[in-house]
């Protein structure tokens, strides 16, 4: 055999092959194991389909069902909400906000949409210190206030529809929309 080629009795790297003196450490080393790679360790027969599958273990009870449906409720809310927002418009532009430009009237809807999008971060930071319910109480309220204040408000006052349905109804969605996907915990 060729003097470069490995030693078949201690798998040892020959003296004169670049890495040997790192072969002659590792060996003398107790500490060193061979750590095996994924593929060797890997059981294949786990991966192959058979009918002894055991199915996943899925929460059970009312529980999980009513939890369901809150979150649904959440969402619905929040992106509920936002897609309705061209029913206001169509009633704004015929009868409340007559006259006004459609850019104007398209700014409350998307304000309550970029409130909704920019605020998840801060609400997803609230839910994961624990502050769920909290969350939900003040987007209920925000919601509430909001659309009872927006009927309160007076004819052609734009500024007022934005404040409350544009800026208020927005910050109460933006505390359900991230709450609705996080009904679920371990």
């Amino acid at each position: 055999m060729h003097s470069n080629s490995l030693n078949s009795s201690d798998n040892a790297i020959s003296s004169d092959h670049p890495f040997s003196s790192v072969s002659r450490i590792s060996h003398n080393l107790p500490y060193l194991e061979r750590v095996q790679t994924p593929v060797e360790t890997c059981d294949h027969n786990a991966y192959t389909a058979n009918d002894n599958d055991v199915t996943p273990n899925w929460p059970r009870g009312w529980r999980p069902w009513v939890t369901l449906f809150g979150c649904f409720l959440l969402m619905f809310n929040s992106w509920g909400l936002v897609n309705a927002y061209g029913t206001f418009a169509s009633y704004y532009s015929m009868e409340h906000l007559k006259g006004r430009s459609t850019i104007l009237l398209n700014l409350i809807g998307s304000t309550q949409s970029f409130i909704v999008l920019v605020t998840s971060f801060v609400a997803g930071r609230l839910l994961d210190a624990g502050h769920a319910k909290k969350l939900i109480a003040v987007g209920a309220m925000l919601v509430t206030i909001g659309m009872f204040a927006l009927s309160a408000v007076p004819e052609g006052n734009y500024g007022a529809i934005w404040a409350t349905q544009g800026l208020t109804v927005g910050l109460g969605m933006a505390c359900f929309f991230v709450t609705s996907s996080q009904g679920w915990s371990a």
